[in-house]
């Protein structure tokens, strides 16, 4: 009697007999089957991110304070999430998120820090790239809403004066949530407080710049304005004043180029603007050098003169040097300008 006796493996038999070979690679061709069928259905993992900000808005009443946004971030996928790249849409906010991967159905937590110190909506955002396939960034936007409760209105307080001249300005602050004003003051001797009308709304301080007994230069100080307020008690307004001579010399052009034909025509005209502060000065006593290459014309305006330029057509070709001298009885010393001219070879 035979004893019949067969296995699988390697893919071989260890004693052929042709119907139990047949029947162990077709159970061996079957398994493979059904397990590429099973993996075919099953979901692929992968992560999917949530981003949320607890709150977008906020208002505060001082200019340049950090505010905080609590960041919210969740895996609601099958596979670990890792944020890959952030990216912000100002230096004035600091992004701050969990390190390492996070595990399916986990919550992590981040913040956004915003740095605003303009006055009205401050919008900021920020992108997060992730592992997810989609590859699309997930974007937070939180706003900064500054609204002081005691601000000056724009104003004019840069002032230019002429010597011993004085102006007096109006200065406007509004105020919001019963914030009351209780003193404006300056401490500077050109800077005057003559009067404060107060309403509900704010208050109108009159203030006089004077540039008397000021020698020509340029002056800054500030206007203090004390409020009820506690969190911005006193607020500091920066003023500037300048102080010039009588009269001012402006070049509009020193360079005076030649651009006629070589026979000499068309010679250009350039000017030099003398722009007046304060009273109008006397006769200009002006003069040019060499006056054989250069020549002037005066030609008195509504408030400033000017003092034309002429290049010789008879000069030399190439560059062509010269001075304007100007002189009148309210200047303490003469103004000499340097003169550049150019004929073409």
């Amino acid at each position: 009697m035979i004893k019949r006796q067969a296995f699988c493996a390697h893919d071989q038999l260890s004693h052929w007999e042709p119907g139990w070979g047949r029947i162990c690679l077709g159970a061996k061709l079957l398994g493979a089957v059904l397990l590429i069928t099973h993996c075919a259905g099953c979901p692929s993992k992968e992560p999917v991110a949530v981003f949320t900000a607890h709150e977008t808005h906020r208002e505060c009443d001082v200019p340049g304070v950090t505010e905080e946004f609590v960041l919210e971030i969740r895996n609601e996928g099958t596979a670990p999430l890792s944020i890959v790249n952030v990216k912000k849409s100002c230096q004035c906010a600091q992004v701050e998120v969990p390190e390492g991967p996070l595990a399916p159905g986990d919550i992590a937590y981040g913040r956004m820090l915003v740095h605003a110190n303009k006055i009205g909506i401050n919008p900021v955002w920020a992108l997060f790239r992730t592992n997810e396939k989609a590859g699309q960034p997930h974007k937070v936007e939180v706003v900064v809403d500054i609204r002081p409760k005691i601000m000056p209105l724009p104003g004019r307080l840069n002032e230019v004066l002429g010597r011993d001249e004085e102006v007096n300005r109006t200065l406007n602050i509004a105020v919001r949530d019963r914030v009351e004003i209780l003193r404006i003051s300056a401490e500077e001797p050109w800077l005057e407080v003559l009067g404060v009308e107060t309403t509900p709304e704010g208050c109108a301080a009159e203030i006089r710049f004077s540039a008397r007994l000021l020698k020509p230069g340029e002056y800054t100080g500030s206007v203090e304005v004390e409020s009820s307020l506690e969190t911005v008690p006193l607020l500091s307004i920066p003023v500037r004043l300048q102080v010039v001579p009588d009269i001012l010399v402006h070049p509009n052009a020193l360079f005076v180029s030649y651009t006629g034909s070589l026979q000499g025509e068309g010679a250009v005209e350039s000017f030099v603007r003398i722009a007046y502060k304060g009273q109008r000065p006397g006769e200009l006593d002006v003069m040019v050098y060499p006056d054989e290459v250069w020549s002037y014309r005066v030609q008195p305006m509504e408030d400033h003169t000017r003092v034309y330029l002429i290049l010789s057509e008879t000069s030399s070709p190439g560059l062509i040097k010269g001075r304007l001298a100007i002189k009148c009885a309210s200047l303490d010393e003469e103004i000499v300008i340097p003169l550049t001219g150019y004929r073409p070879l």
